[in-house]
Formats: C-alpha cells, structure tokens, sequence
C-alpha cells in the first residue's frame, strides 16, 4: 500500500489533470463523443460501469450522454446523443416512498425525480385496496339479500370479471374492517423493498415499447436491468423492431430465466441473416445475466439460495440441464461469432459462478471444453478433455467416476436423440429417468429443466407470462424457432452435439400392404427419429410487431385493455391472499408461526418432492458436499 502511495505521488499532478481532462474533452465531443461512448457500453455494463467509478464527473458524463429510461417513472430522465438505451428499475423502499408522500403528496413541488411515480404507485396500491373492499361489501349484501341458505350468490357482472380463485380468495375474507391491511405500505415491514402492483408494471412496460418505437431507428445499444414484465417474447418483438442494434444487454430481468439462453441465440441468429440479405449491421454483442432469485422468505431465519428458482429441484434435471444449456449455447455463439456471452469476467460467467455448485465444477466444465474443441489437440488430448467436461455433470449423480472402462470403452460412443428439440448429444446430458425411455420419445435434460424454469409459480410468474399471452394473441408456443447453427459436421463440438433433424411431422404407415403375390403382409417399419415431442413453450413466431402494439390503435385499445384487466383482477388476488394468510395466523394466536417459506406476495411455498429425489444444491450444501469428495478423493 505504501509503495502504491508513492508511485501515485511521483507523477506530475499536473499532466494527470491534463490528460483527465483531454479524456473527458474526447468523450464530450460531438464528432467522436457518441462513438466512444457507442463503443463502451457495447463490451457490456460492468465496463461501462468500471468507467463511470473512476470519477464523480465521469459519472455525471456517461449518465448525461446516453438515453436512460426510468421504468418506474415510465419517461426518459435523459435524452443524450449517443445510439446507447438503457432501462433501469431503482429499488426503494416502503419507508422512502411514503416519505416522499408525506413531503409532498399531490406533487406539486415535485421534490425528487421519483416523487411523481412514488405517488403514482401508492395511489395504484389504494385503488386495489378499494376495489378489493368494494366487492367484498358487494358480496356481503347479496348473501344478507339472498335466500338460498348457505349457497352465496355472486353478481354476473363479478362473475364476468373475476375467475374462481379470485372470487373464492374474496369471499374466504372475514374482517371485511380490515382490508385496507393488505395495502403492503400498510402491513409489510418498511424496509421491505417495493414491489410493482401489476398494472402498474404493465402500464410501465407499454410506455417503454413506445419510447424504444419513438427511438427503433437510433437505437445501437440496448441495455435492459431488472425490468418487470419483459419476458423473451416481449424482447424478441423490441428486437425484430430495432435494425440498428449491435449489442444487446439483459441484466437480471425476473422473467427471463437461464433457460431462454437458447430461444434468444437462436433468434439473434435469425435476425442477423435477415439482416445480412438486407446488408444491414448485425447483432455482434450479447451480454446476459438471467434472473437470479435470492432465495424464499422465512420467519426469522435466512432460507437456502438456491439461484435458478426459489426453492431446490430434482438435481437428476437441473446439473444435468445445466451444462446441456451451456453446451448448446456456447456451440451456438461460437459459430456465429458472438462477443461478450461466454468471455471471462462478463456477465453470464459471472452468474454461474454465483450458482450454487460444488467449487470449481464450472471451471471444470469449461476448461474441458476448450481443450475438447481445440482444433490442434491429439486423439488423447481429446479424450481427456471429454473426461473431465463430464465429470461436473456427473458429479453426485454417478457413483464411480473413476470408471476406466467406462472411460475407455463407452465415454462419448452413444449420442442419444432429444424428441423435444431434435439434438443428439452426449449420454450424460439425459436424466436417468429418461434414458430406459424409447428413443422417439426420450427427452434431453435441457428441455426438461427448461420447462421447469418456465413453470415456476413464485411471485406469481406463472400469471404474469400467461397474461402477457394477451397482446400477443397468435403466439403458439409450441412452434419451433430457426435453429442457430452449433458448428459444421466436421467440426469437434458435433462429436459432443449435433441437430440431428428439423422434421416434426410423422407419417402415418399402413400396418398392412399387399405383397408381391397379392397376398397382404405386415408392413416392416422402423420408427423415425423425429422432433415431434415438443416439451417447451418457446416460440418466439408468430409474435405481434412492434407497430401493432403501440401504433395500432384496434390491438392498441383491444389487447392492452384485456392485459390490465387481468392485470386487475390479480393485484386483487394478491390482496385478498394477503389478508387470509394474516386473518389465519390471527384466528389462533397460540399456534406458532409457520416457519413454511414464501414468495414476495406472502404466498407459502409448496413443491412437491419425490421421495427419492435428490435435491439441487445450495451454498451449504455444496461446500458439504464438495467436502466430502475431496474426503473420496475425487
């Protein structure tokens, strides 16, 4: 430390000045200003964020030169002359927006930036409040006016607007007094952090697609962080709508999970070869870091982190689905030569690293591969470095990994077929309960750990994705995206993988035929491979243009009028649940607190386990299990 004091102390101060200064001139500049800062921002956040520390007037200059969008705020704080956009969603506490309401709560001073959404969304939260009372009361006069005994009577007008499991949470309530408690800047502790009613989300999110359609055509470089309700088909539209974007940035965004990392690849690869016939620039640059969920609430305790979900799941699909995730992306992007995604020190690697894995699995994985796809290494060399890319895979799911024979002999001979995506890949990227299944209906642990990450309930994610479904009404999940190459057929990733067919379309085959003796005979058929098992929903056809979501004023008013009804009615749901899980913890106060864990609206986690089946790993129980391996020896 001292001999770094030193050598910063015997530099001229002025000529350090001066070069500062020449920097800041450079980046200030009309001409070369937006390049440069065009230039940083496409190598990915964290560079552009390394830059903006080194200085507090830096900062202000890079936060002044790019067009920066508040979701919350739902408007653009800065219009700067860069090609650079990015979306943010700031974290605030319950105790700092009320604060914000009691200073100025009509926003006439407009105090801070965020005073004027901090009482947009407390006024939101009220509404929700009041229609939840208004219809309990609605519900509780019809059952005093009713004579049917004990059977209530709903309104077809409620009926109408509200689906079962909404109305059967309403009418659970008791303390009809006490509604306004499930206001959550009410009833939840105030340093709980913010979270979006969903109408409030879904009016934000059509805001942003207008103003990234007012700016479709200087837009270079996309950022997007944290931002709620854009899952990958919402993306996939904002993209096709952009031609000039060369570098695309997704930062944590709650509904873009780690298993979309192949439906996006494969859609940036489509874009590019449109762009190509069109001789426009292409997507160069993916820099992605999926949601990271940090872990289930407890009663005072601190519940597991899992990373992937909320809770843990069957190890079998998610070590294994891992890595067939990473193969297949990284063979992608190799191939089309896209920056950023799998470099050192960038953000997808960043999140691996932050899963919970036994120390030095993904190092493992990925040192192995790259000495497997070296082009100069030995039939040995090779053969090595497919031992070691397995044995992450492996790791606790096999019990010997030291198996010569199987090493020697049967390690990489046998590609199984996935029927869900077509790809046949290596044996150890199947779970074990797939693998006595026929082979044209087997399934890859990549699709399967896929479809789970895509019905995950927590935070009602099923019921965002299934209501964005609303504007996009021709949307089928099932259709298949154009696959992104993984790499020629000479190339070594198609030992490890390859797309043995697009076909998914079996034709039917007579049992019987007549022979060549006019006699009929049983017809010889070998049953084809083919992918027409589908087990994901994720399409990205068939999808609306951004023009029609914001311009056309038919879907305008239709499709977005149904989203915020749904949007509605579940902010209400998540209310009225609220308030049972509290009316039930206060008809027995000398039950003790359930230690059951839940999700940000309160809701009680509940996942059913096979009883054989082994869990996914947390930090605790990675490390214990990483110690006991190297106790074996492994």
């Amino acid at each position: 430390m001292t001999r770094a004091f030193l050598l910063l102390l015997r530099g001229e101060p002025q000529e350090a000045l001066l070069t500062e200064c020449e920097f800041e001139k450079l980046i200030t500049a009309q001409s070369v200003g937006p390049l440069i800062l065009n230039y940083v921002f496409a190598t990915g956040f964290k560079s552009a964020f390394s830059l903006a520390l080194t200085s507090k007037r830096l900062w202000v200059i890079l936060a002044g030169s790019v067009n920066y969008f508040d979701f919350y705020a739902g408007r653009l704080q800065n219009l700067g002359p860069s090609g650079v956009f990015v979306s943010v969603t700031p974290e605030f506490t319950l105790q700092e927006m009320m604060a914000t309401r009691l200073t100025d709560p009509y926003g006439f001073k407009a105090a801070t930036p965020f005073t004027d959404w901090h009482n947009a969304a407390i006024t939101r939260e009220e509404d929700a409040v009041n229609t939840l009372f208004m219809v309990r009361q609605r519900l509780r006069a019809e059952a005093k006016k009713s004579k049917n005994g004990p059977q209530q009577p709903i309104p077809a007008f409620l009926d109408a607007i509200f689906n079962q499991s909404t109305l059967r949470a309403i009418l659970a309530l008791k303390d009809i007094d006490a509604i306004f408690k499930a206001n959550q800047f009410v009833s939840l502790p105030a340093d709980s952090i913010f979270e979006p009613q969903m109408i409030y989300a879904a009016t934000r999110l059509q805001l942003l697609l207008i103003q990234i359609y007012n700016q479709r055509n200087n837009i270079q470089v996309l950022h997007l962080h944290k931002t709620p309700f854009l899952d990958r088909r919402v993306l996939a539209i904002v993209l096709r709508a952009c031609p000039k974007i060369i570098m695309l940035g997704v930062y944590n965004c709650p509904l873009i999970h780690f298993g979309d990392l192949v439906p996006i690849l494969d859609l940036i690869y489509e874009i590019n070869e449109e762009r190509r016939l069109k001789n426009m620039p292409l997507i160069a640059g993916f820099d992605f870091f999926p949601s990271f969920h940090p872990g289930l609430t407890v009663p005072q305790a601190q519940y597991p982190i899992y990373g992937l979900a909320p809770d843990s799941m069957d190890l079998d699909i998610v070590q294994r689905g891992v890595y067939a995730i990473l193969l297949k992306g990284y063979l992608k992007s190799r191939h089309m030569r896209l920056k950023l995604l799998f470099e050192p020190g960038r953000a997808l690697k960043a999140f691996l690293f932050r899963l919970p894995n036994p120390p030095l699995s993904m190092a493992t994985f990925f040192d192995g591969l790259y000495r497997y796809l070296d082009g100069e290494a030995s039939l040995v060399q090779r053969r090595q470095a497919l031992f070691d890319l397995t044995k992450p895979i492996r790791l606790g799911l096999e019990q010997n990994l030291d198996d010569e024979t199987w090493s020697q002999e049967e390690m990489g001979r046998y590609l199984p077929f996935c029927s869900s995506c077509g790809y046949e890949m290596l044996y150890e990227l199947f779970p074990v309960g797939t693998r006595r299944v026929y082979p044209q209906r087997r399934i890859c642990a990549a699709c399967s750990l896929q479809d789970l990450l895509d019905r995950q309930p927590h935070d009602m994610r099923d019921w965002k994705i299934g209501m964005l479904a609303k504007i996009m009404p021709d949307w089928d999940g099932k259709v298949f995206n154009r696959d992104a190459p993984i790499g020629h057929q000479t190339s070594p990733g198609s030992d490890l993988m390859h797309l043995q067919t697009t076909a998914a379309s079996r034709e039917e085959v007579s049992p019987l035929h007549v022979g060549p003796d006019g006699q009929l005979a049983a017809t010889r058929h070998v049953i084809q491979l083919l992918r027409d098992n589908k087990y994901t929903t994720d399409s990205l056809q068939n999808l609306p243009s951004l023009h029609d979501l914001v311009q056309d004023h038919a879907a305008f008013d239709g499709r977005w009028a149904e989203l915020f009804n749904r949007c509605n009615e579940a902010d209400i749901y998540i209310r009225a649940r609220r308030r049972l899980l509290d009316e039930t913890k206060r008809s027995d106060p000398d039950k003790p607190l359930s230690k059951a864990p839940r999700d940000c609206n309160g809701e009680i986690w509940h996942r059913p386990k096979h009883a054989r089946e082994v869990q996914s790993y947390n930090y605790l129980s990675a490390a214990q299990f990483h110690a006991a391996s190297e106790f074996k020896g492994w």
